[in-house]
């Protein structure tokens, strides 16, 4: 049986009252921790205000005793179990394929005897640019039918978002015969739609013939494939945090036709950051720069490019508004949002994601610690944390 201590250590801030230990840290948080007659596995998980003010990586980070003895830490990032489903293919065969309606079809299907329950389908298709409803039934005999979807959307609008869907979620059921109606486009939708994200070239609206022709284009599908839902347990992998930013500015530059965001990221570990806008429907390119290493302003280079989406329109609602990057501990960032000849975009809030970082140590019964910090340059400590891993390895976790 896995063994397991799960122990919560807190930090008060207080100045560092003698310089005479680290006399190039700034900063002393005393831990606090249940007390113990014996040897403790403890974990200490680093605030906001360690990541503001201790070095980029790290190296300035010290746990003393109340001797003032160096106590040998783990330094690592907070992990977790997830849990991820699989969409497993079920063997199945067309029965019938045939007309409804005047532009719509039916496809009978049969799934394998022997293959799991179906969760789900995907319509298979290279075609871009449609949206389609969809009605699933579903029976023991291939007579008696029973309504399982009324209004599945299946939907590329890659032409103007790169946005589509092409799964639908079929609920519990034990049938092994499936008849599928994929009717007509839904052309009223898709028409408001393309008025709402039309584009102008040259000052002049695209033409409505062209608008049409997209509506009329039958689907052409190569298949369908059924699934079956499964959930599997991964390895721990690192745990994503939210980081809420209250301190962000947002100007114009005119000139450039750009909107300028600028965040004080206060050396978060951030790998993303999450913008929210009350503008519902858009589609700008985006560029995420930080200060080079000559720290100024004026010489900042980019780090991440990707386009900022959003589509909601009655029924649809798709966020694509997260810029994804290398992790950073980064003390200012800037969005630079191409607008062209747009209005720009109103910002509501902004989140940063990413790892949050713990240390790991053996504590001694009757010891009380400091963590220190806050020195502008230091050397990495060499600590021997072999048993540390050992008993981590071994089932003793902390978080």
């Amino acid at each position: 049986m896995m063994n397991k201590i799960v122990l919560f250590c807190s930090l008060v801030v207080t100045l560092l009252v003698s310089a005479a230990e680290l006399p190039t840290n700034k900063f002393s948080r005393r831990i606090h921790y249940p007390e113990s007659a014996q040897q403790q596995l403890l974990a200490v998980s680093l605030d906001e205000a360690v990541y503001a003010a201790s070095d980029n990586g790290f190296n300035d980070l010290r746990l003393l005793d109340q001797t003032g003895a160096e106590t040998p830490y783990l330094l690592q990032k907070i992990v977790e179990r997830k849990a991820v489903t699989q969409h497993l293919p079920i063997r199945s065969k067309t029965q019938v394929l045939q007309k409804s309606g005047e532009e719509g079809i039916e496809i009978r299907l049969e799934l394998d005897k022997k293959t799991e329950t179906a969760d789900g389908l995907t319509v298979v298709t290279n075609q871009r640019d449609f949206e389609y409803s969809l009605q699933i039934f579903g029976s023991d005999d291939a007579h008696n039918w029973q309504l399982l979807v009324d209004n599945g959307l299946i939907y590329d609008y890659s032409r103007f978002m790169n946005f589509s869907s092409r799964d639908i979620t079929i609920p519990a059921n034990t049938f092994r015969h499936f008849r599928i109606i994929i009717a007509k486009p839904v052309q009223s939708r898709a028409s408001e739609l393309m008025l709402l994200t039309q584009t102008r070239e040259g000052g002049e609206a695209l033409k409505r013939s062209e608008q049409i022709a997209l509506h009329q284009r039958p689907l052409h599908i190569e298949r369908i494939d059924f699934w079956h839902s499964k959930t599997d347990a991964l390895p721990e992998t690192e745990q994503s945090f939210d980081y809420p930013i209250s301190k962000f500015t947002v100007t114009q530059d005119t000139k450039q036709k750009t909107t300028l965001v600028d965040i004080e990221g206060n050396q978060l570990p951030f790998n993303g950051l999450k913008l929210k806008f009350s503008t519902l429907n858009f589609s700008r390119q985006v560029s995420l720069r930080v200060p080079s290493s000559r720290g100024t302003a004026s010489s900042m280079f980019t780090i991440a490019s990707t386009r900022l989406e959003a589509l909601h329109f009655k029924e649809l609602s798709l966020d694509n508004t997260t810029v994804s990057f290398p992790e950073q501990r980064q003390k200012n960032y800037r969005f630079v949002i191409e607008d062209l000849d747009n209005p720009p975009l109103a910002i509501e809030g902004i989140t940063g994601t990413g790892p949050r970082y713990q240390l790991v140590f053996l504590s001694q019964p009757e010891h009380t610690y400091q963590l220190k910090y806050g020195a502008t340059k230091a050397e990495p400590p060499r600590y021997e944390v072999a048993a540390i891993e050992a008993l981590l390895r071994r089932g003793y976790q902390s978080t």
